[in-house]
């Protein structure tokens, strides 16, 4: 599973009169946030929860629902069901230890595939003694794509998968079990998330950038870079104008990621740059561009394979929900100013 760090209990937000500039503002979505202790969960369960929010929310972490257990999963999901009666379920909950994934492979599929089907059904069995349908917003990854597109060509929804590592089949797994169960679902693919929550490239980078005198980086994998809180943003504006009422339930697959694309030695250097702006009182041990050495996929050597492009195209996302992406790097400077504001766990 992916590694501990401090998670919210379950909660439900308190009531508000915000609106979104969207239809289906007065539906009020219940939403259950499964992993609620990760990068995105964090998000939902933060932006849900603020004064100006309309959107009631039950978060679980992966402790009180862990999708490695079936029998531990199924009740406190169908307990979670019962008691809140939620409108939509948000998974955020996955296996994301790309490189361990390769040791572990049955658990990866457990979690990331095995369980969504088992989710679907859940959601079906309750949706019918409520005569109404509860919808699954699950999020997936780039790696379902072996990423040998040239880059500058964005992955479409509908382009062949071909994942490589056992992470990304463990993904796709999980978006073929949505797509043949019983509930509506939407995946949104997305990459390369960081946030100033849990662990990421971009703490990483901060800790490191303190520390050491030389960084070696991958330069020739490209994507973009794209912040838990967009993601989350994202989210609640799709989940107040799908599914809609007037149509059948349907299974879709879209994508979703900040706008621009950079490469992770352009990500590190772009981090480390803002970030001595930011606070340059800090005992920074990376002081310029010169000291991130570019290296190559096979010089780095990782146990698992990455997508050389991670490119996705989200216009059909966009114009579905009528969303407006922020830059990758506007993104990251929100969230570096709420981590050098604090200190890095």
């Amino acid at each position: 599973m992916t590694p501990k760090s401090p998670a919210p209990t379950a909660v439900e937000a308190a009531d508000s009169s915000r609106t979104f500039s969207n239809p289906l503002q007065a539906s009020r979505p219940r939403l259950l946030v499964l992993g609620a202790g990760g990068q995105v969960g964090n998000s939902l369960l933060r932006l849900c929860q603020s004064a100006d929010s309309p959107m009631h929310v039950l978060g679980l972490t992966r402790s009180q629902a862990p999708l490695d257990q079936p029998d531990l999963f199924g009740s406190a999901v169908a307990q979670a069901i019962e008691s809140f009666k939620p409108s939509h379920i948000l998974n955020a909950a996955a296996y994301t230890a790309v490189d361990q994934a390769e040791k572990e492979p049955e658990l990866a599929h457990r979690v990331n595939g095995q369980a969504l089907a088992q989710l679907s059904e859940l959601a079906a069995q309750h949706s019918a003694q409520a005569s109404q349908d509860i919808a699954i917003l699950h999020y997936s990854t780039d790696y379902v794509f072996d990423g040998q597109k040239p880059v500058g060509q964005a992955y479409q929804p509908k382009d062949p998968t071909a994942p490589e590592g056992v992470y990304g089949k463990s993904k796709y797994a999980g978006e073929q079990a949505l797509a043949q169960g019983p509930s509506p679902s939407l995946v949104l693919r997305t990459s390369w998330v960081f946030s100033d929550h849990g662990r990421n490239f971009v703490k990483t980078m901060l800790r490191l950038g303190q520390s050491q005198q030389e960084l070696r980086v991958v330069a020739d994998q490209w994507g973009a870079p794209t912040s838990s809180d967009a993601i989350a943003r994202a989210s609640l504006a799709i989940v107040q104008q799908w599914p809609k009422p007037s149509q059948a339930p349907s299974n879709q697959v879209l994508h979703f990621c900040c706008e621009g694309t950079t490469s992770w030695h352009g990500f590190a250097c772009d981090i480390l740059d803002r970030s001595r702006r930011l606070a340059p009182e800090l005992a920074w041990t990376i002081t310029s561009a010169q000291q991130i050495k570019a290296i190559t996929s096979s010089e780095f050597a990782a146990p698992a394979p990455r997508p050389a492009n991670s490119q996705l195209d989200c216009s059909l996302t966009e114009k579905q929900f009528g969303l407006k992406r922020p830059h990758w790097s506007e993104a990251l400077n929100d969230v570096l100013v709420r981590l050098l504001a604090k200190p890095l766990g």
